[in-house]
């Protein structure tokens, strides 16, 4: 019977499709980089050659796993793997995907932010609901998401805490027979965007999931989110989002294009609330004061505040964001360079414009007038003091490196294909841009 996979393309061309099918419910999950060509599509497994292997984490010893897991991620750009197939489990989170769905009558809701047609769905709080937060909170969905981490560079296998990071969910993932505008085979796009080269995303999937409306069948149940190493910045953005009204709005069936979109907007919408939390506008809770956040984080459902944690605790001895900046830079390899003379010199060496532009961000060093232009151009410099903010809020140094390599394109949605190793590699045609 035909499922919804998702199909990673890596930059040489070979793709492979998470696609998992079982004949008992499970959860398995699947990691790759979003700068990959990526898509959604309905296939039947049994048939397709190209289905991304499952590995059993439970049943393998540690060390043989990880090896298993960073061969496919070299080589295929993605690994996938048998989370959970303990019958209590599945059965629970069967029981938490019908307790999301019942207050919306048993399905998603048509029109944006959720998405029939891609199966992605971001509104009436699913991203934040029972089945989304449980699943993100299983041990070894949790385990398996980390070492991609450790693949890409990110951080050590020593870190081991659960409290050491933070889960940021992603969309909802649903999809049943019943949606007719599903697009399948739908052109592969990426992610990437101007200020943040990548980042790793994590689909966790419940396999022969049951769906509450007889007539239907359940093609894909699942969630996206993202793992990250714990810093004071993101747990404030995660939170903010979680006890914002926006992220629980429920869509607009006719928001498309033109003036009906525009009379759509501006209606006063019903904000569909989270028990204990969606207390504010994500732009009040972006103006609330430090205790003022953490007295609202307390009100959120537990399954909620597990994913982000506890606060950071706050430094002793405060250190200004130009210090922080130098010193995360510094141990990324970008030492500070003393002055556009000096820049002018490593451009004159041979090194790439993207790396002299972050030696001068170490620096503290304004690029700007003719002479620090004829150096680094403005959008140059100021797409890498965006990579710079992304990478030290994540604590993903990786992210400096692959801004320097691939320079950070803007990606696109299968449409005006910008500059990178996977154009290139297929010989697309495209607009040239400036480094």
């Amino acid at each position: 019977m035909a499922v919804v996979g998702t199909e990673v393309t890596k930059h040489r061309g070979d793709s492979y499709v998470f696609a998992p099918r079982a004949t008992k419910p499970s959860v398995s999950c699947c990691a790759f980089r979003d700068d990959y060509e990526h898509r959604n599509l309905s296939l039947e497994p049994e048939a397709a050659a190209n289905v991304l292997p499952l590995l059993q984490f439970a049943r393998l010893p540690t060390n043989q796993f990880v090896e298993l897991a960073q061969f496919f991620w070299t080589h295929f750009g993605c690994y996938a793997a048998v989370a959970d197939s303990d019958p209590r489990t599945c059965a629970r989170m069967q029981r938490l995907l019908e307790e999301s769905l019942r207050p919306l009558g048993g399905d998603v809701p048509k029109g944006l932010p959720n998405s029939q047609a891609e199966g992605m769905h971001r509104g009436n709080g699913l991203p934040w609901a029972p089945f989304a937060a449980s699943m993100q909170n299983l041990g070894n969905v949790l385990a398996i998401a980390k070492m991609a981490g450790v693949f890409a560079g990110r951080y050590s296998m020593d870190v081991a805490k659960q409290s050491d990071f933070i889960v940021v969910p992603g969309p909802f993932l649903y999809t049943t027979s019943e949606h007719l505008a599903y697009k399948s085979n739908k052109n592969t796009h990426n992610d990437v965007k101007p200020g943040d080269p990548f980042n790793i995303r994590i689909l966790a999937v419940l396999a022969n999931a049951q769906s509450a409306q007889q007539s239907a069948r359940v093609l894909r149940a699942g969630c996206v989110f993202s793992l990250y190493l714990r810093s004071s910045a993101l747990w404030r953005s995660t939170v903010e989002a979680m006890l914002s009204k926006n992220m629980g709005r429920p869509p607009n069936v006719t928001l498309g294009s033109g003036k009906a979109a525009l009379t759509q907007r501006r209606r006063k919408q019903v904000d569909f609330v989270l028990a204990g939390g969606a207390i504010a506008t994500l732009e009040e809770a972006r103006s609330w004061s430090d205790e003022k956040l953490q007295v609202e984080f307390q009100k959120l459902p537990t399954s909620l505040k597990k994913l982000a944690g506890r606060a950071p605790p706050e430094r002793k001895r405060k250190v200004s964001d130009e210090i922080s900046q130098t010193q995360w830079l510094t141990q990324g390899g970008y030492a500070a360079a003393q002055s556009i003379a000096e820049l002018a010199q490593m451009k004159d060496r041979g090194l790439p414009v993207r790396a002299v532009a972050l030696h001068a961000l170490a620096g503290n060093i304004l690029m700007s007038g003719s002479e620090g232009r004829s150096v680094v151009s403005s959008t140059t410099y100021n797409t890498a003091k965006s990579v710079v903010d992304h990478s030290l809020r994540h604590l993903a140094p990786e992210k400096l490196h692959s801004f320097v390599a691939e320079g950070g394109s803007k990606g696109h949605r299968g449409k005006n294909r910008q500059k990178s190793t996977f154009h290139a590699a297929r010989g697309s045609t495209h607009r040239k841009t400036r480094p």
